[in-house]
């Protein structure tokens, strides 16, 4: 009953559609990010000011965002639909012919429900690491490490410590 009510979901436009918008998020945040920069405040520790920081730290920020309304609201898609479009795809009428219990049926959609809403949190985990890390985007950089950078060279060899006398 699961698999055949995860197929059933798979097979709709609207499940595609909410998935894309899901993996467009983090996208869209990382281009705010990058090209809204304001200076840097060293007290500010917000999702998105930590994001500037590293491209790792996109997806946390890209979590944080949708899971307040949009990610809700797509589950809430994902649910309400799975019910509601019993009768519009015509599978309704096979469930009277060969009745199953309603608690069955319910618990099978809030299965692919929440099946659902995981892959639609993965998505945009992996979209917002894709768009953070990925240096084509240039658009976040990863966090710089922690030794210096070696200077340039100029054709020359450096010059070895000079050690005086008095030391």
């Amino acid at each position: 009953m699961i698999r055949v009510e995860f197929v059933k979901q798979l097979y709709r436009l609207r499940t595609y559609i909410a998935l894309g918008l899901m993996a467009f998020i983090p996208v869209l945040i990382t281009l705010a990010v990058e090209f809204g920069r304001r200076p840097h405040d060293p007290q500010e520790q917000s999702f998105f000011a930590v994001a500037t920081a590293s491209g790792l730290n996109v997806p946390l920020a890209a979590l944080t965002a949708t899971s307040s309304f949009l990610l809700v609201v797509v589950v809430a898609v994902f649910a309400g639909a799975a019910v509601s479009e019993e009768a519009n795809w015509g599978s309704l009428r096979y469930l009277l012919v060969r009745p199953v219990s309603r608690s069955r049926l319910l618990f099978s959609k809030l299965m692919v429900t929440c099946v659902l809403a995981l892959i639609a949190t993965v998505v945009i985990s992996v979209s917002g690491l894709i768009a953070g890390v990925y240096p084509a985007w240039r658009v976040c950089r990863i966090a710089p490490s922690s030794r210096s950078r070696s200077p340039r060279r100029s054709g020359r060899s450096p010059s070895p410590p000079s050690t005086s006398p008095g030391a």
